[in-house]
């Protein structure tokens, strides 16, 4: 993996968007509160969007209630609330650009339509707190339908600030250990519910569980399990706010095996407990 060349390969991806301005056309996936299974789903408490460049993008997205095969054609900009579940679907051949919008950085990938080929960069040194703000605000014109006219211009504005904040980046230098790290915290914000330990880490990404650790403190401020506990509180409060289960369900469903334990937890971070905040936000 050379992560200069990444880094490059998106910059001048994105001085062709600028130039060009392909994208005119927007697409929405909402928070998924249906029951339907998607094999293979990914389900991120975070905003995302794909731009599909060329070609055609098939997907499968749990959005609101349903689940629905979706292909979006060259020109289309999917935005992701948290909690869409997509999944790849067959007949995918398009070259795509993305933004994972991560606590902290940015996930920026790429892929080619000819050989399949992707390219990534997780940026956090240089990125700016202007870049963040423009692209909260795109993601927020989302619930707000007389403005989406303005998505487009807004759209680009990330993109050439975005531009700007990778040519300053030199993570590609010195910061493998944080692409790691962006690698290690992906997996388990997929994976939080079947109690991934340090050790499977560990063996997965071929390093010490010491390590693992190390990583932690340095890049979260805290330690492996705090940090897990962190995420899967992340996603009681979207289950609170969104269905109708029981705090025991949601405990369970969020990879707490004891609801008293989650109570626990909910209350040190929110100060009420979790009936009482699920009250506040009806």
């Amino acid at each position: 993996m050379n992560l200069s060349e990444d880094r490059d390969k998106i910059v001048s991806v994105l001085e062709k968007i600028l130039s060009d301005r392909p994208l005119n056309a927007f697409r929405f996936a909402e928070h998924y509160i249906g029951n339907g299974d998607v094999s293979d789903a990914v389900i991120l408490p975070i905003h995302r969007l794909t731009c599909v460049l060329d070609g055609q993008f098939c997907l499968k997205v749990g959005s609101g209630r349903q689940i629905t095969q979706e292909v979006y054609s060259a020109g289309t900009t999917l935005m992701m609330r948290p909690f869409c579940t997509t999944a790849f679907a067959p007949g995918s051949c398009c070259e795509a650009f993305g933004l994972v919008c991560r606590p902290g950085f940015l996930r920026i990938f790429y892929c080619e339509a000819e050989d399949g080929r992707h390219y990534f960069y997780h940026l956090k040194d240089t990125l700016r707190t202007s870049t963040h703000h423009a692209l909260s605000a795109l993601f927020h014109l989302q619930d707000d339908r007389d403005s989406r006219s303005t998505m487009s211009d807004l759209l680009y504005l990330v993109f050439t600030l975005l531009k700007e904040d990778l040519k300053r980046s030199r993570i590609c230098d010195c910061g493998k250990s944080f692409q790691l790290w962006c690698r290690i915290s992906e997996r388990l914000e997929e994976y939080y519910d079947a109690d991934p330990t340090r050790s499977e880490l560990a063996a997965e990404f071929e390093v010490t569980e010491t390590y693992i650790s190390r990583l932690f403190r340095r890049y979260a401020g805290t330690t492996f399990k705090e940090y897990l506990r962190l995420i899967r509180l992340k996603k009681s409060e979207r289950l609170l706010n969104e269905t109708n289960l029981t705090v025991s369900e949601i405990a369970w469903q969020c990879g707490f095996h004891s609801t008293t334990y989650f109570i626990r937890s909910f209350r040190s971070v929110h100060h009420v407990s979790p009936g009482h905040y699920r009250r506040l936000k009806k």
